[in-house]
C-alpha cells in the first residue's frame, strides 16, 4: 500500500486515515452552558456544558483506495457511542450519570484529506470537514428509557426511539494539531481484544490521534422536554483515538448508521489487517460533546477585552 501526498507517492500505512483532523478556532474552545432535563424530567434538571461518551466506535469508510491516500480526496467517517455523563457547567460539580435509560450519539461526516507526511517509519495525515457533505452526514442524539439498549457488538440500538436533537457538520480546514499518526513496521495487535467474538483473526496496526468537529444544531429538531431553553446552537465533538486502533474496552461494531436524512446502515470491510488490507478502517474511541459559545458573545467578549487594553494603554500614556 502507499500514501500519496502533494503528488508524491510515499510508503506508509493507510490506517492513519482512521481519525479525521479538524480545526476549531481557539475562540470556540470554551464551553457554553445550557439546561438539560435528565430523563426528560424537570425534577432532574442540570446546568450543563456537555456530555461525556463511553468508549465507542469510529469507522473510516472507503478511505483505502488503489491510488493511496490522496490530498484532496474525500471519504465518510461514521461514529456511534453511548453517552455516560452530563458535564456540569461550572466545571467543579461532579458529573451527573446517565445510567437511567440509554443515551446515544451517532454521526457521519464527509472528510477531505489535507496533508500526508512521512518521516522514517512514521506517517501522519490531517483531515478537515469537506465543504460538500453526503446525504447521510450529520449528528443525532437519542434517548431510550430502557437501560443498556445499545449493543456495541452488533451496532443495533443506537438510533432511538426519542430524538433529542440533530445537527449538521460545519466545514473546516485540516490542522496540524489534529492528526492521526501510524508507525511502520508494526508489531501488529489483535484487533478485537474483547470477548465479543466479532472479526475473529483480524490484526490491527499501531497508531494514535484525535479529531474535533463542530456541528450546527438544527433548531427545529430540538426536543424541549430535554432541553427546556433550547439546545446550544453549536456543539463541538471531540473523539480521542489515542487508545490505539484496536478494541479493549468496547467491541468493534458489525454495523454503523448514517445520521442524516439519507442515512443508511453500513457494514465494515476491514480486511485481514485493519488499515492495511481492507478499504475501511475501524477503531475504538472515547470523547465528549460540548456546547460552544455563540459567536456574538465571543465578539462582545473580544470587544470588552480590547476596550480594557485600550484604557490601560491610555492610562500608561497619561502617567508617562
Amino acid at each position: 500500500m502507499s500514501i500519496r501526498g502533494s503528488g508524491t507517492i510515499r510508503s506508509g500505512v493507510l490506517s492513519l486515515a482512521a481519525l479525521a483532523a479538524f480545526v476549531v478556532s481557539p475562540l470556540q474552545s470554551a464551553d457554553a452552558a445550557f439546561l438539560f432535563n435528565v430523563g426528560g424530567s424537570a425534577a432532574n434538571q442540570v446546568n450543563a456544558s456537555g456530555f461525556a461518551e463511553a468508549p465507542g466506535n469510529a469507522l473510516s469508510k472507503g478511505v483505502i483506495t488503489g491510488a493511496g491516500l490522496v490530498v484532496g480526496s474525500t471519504f465518510q467517517l461514521y461514529f456511534q457511542a453511548t453517552l455516560s455523563e452530563v458535564t456540569a457547567a461550572n466545571g467543579i460539580s461532579p458529573p451527573t450519570s446517565l445510567s437511567a435509560g440509554t443515551y446515544t450519539v451517532v454521526g457521519s461526516i464527509t472528510e477531505v484529506v489535507g496533508s500526508v507526511t512521512t518521516f522514517g517509519s512514521q506517517s501522519t495525515a490531517t483531515f478537515g470537514v469537506a465543504p460538500v457533505q453526503a446525504a447521510q452526514s450529520g449528528l443525532t442524539m437519542y434517548f431510550n428509557p430502557a437501560p443498556g439498549a445499545a449493543n456495541p457488538s452488533t451496532g443495533a440500538g443506537f438510533t432511538g426511539p426519542t430524538v433529542l436533537l440533530t445537527a449538521t457538520p460545519v466545514p473546516s480546514v485540516p490542522g496540524n494539531n489534529n492528526a492521526f499518526t501510524s508507525t511502520l513496521p508494526p508489531p501488529f495487535q489483535t484487533f478485537n481484544q474483547t470477548p465479543s467474538g466479532t472479526f475473529p483473526g483480524v490484526q490491527a496496526v499501531n497508531g494514535s490521534g484525535t479529531y474535533v468537529v463542530n456541528f450546527a444544531t438544527n433548531p427545529g429538531s430540538v426536543n424541549n422536554t430535554f432541553f427546556p431553553q433550547g439546545a446550544p446552537p453549536v456543539l463541538s465533538l471531540l473523539l480521542n483515538g489515542s487508545t490505539l486502533p484496536y478494541f479493549t474496552q468496547v467491541a468493534p461494531s458489525l454495523n454503523y448508521v448514517g445520521a442524516g436524512p439519507g442515512g443508511t446502515t453500513v457494514t465494515p470491510n476491514i480486511g485481514a489487517v485493519n488499515g492495511l488490507s481492507g478499504p475501511d478502517f475501524a477503531l475504538q474511541t472515547t470523547g465528549n460533546l460540548s456546547a460552544v459559545p455563540e459567536p456574538s458573545s465571543l465578539v462582545l467578549t473580544g470587544l470588552g477585552l480590547g476596550g480594557l487594553a485600550l484604557a490601560f494603554r491610555k492610562r500608561n500614556a497619561a502617567t508617562a
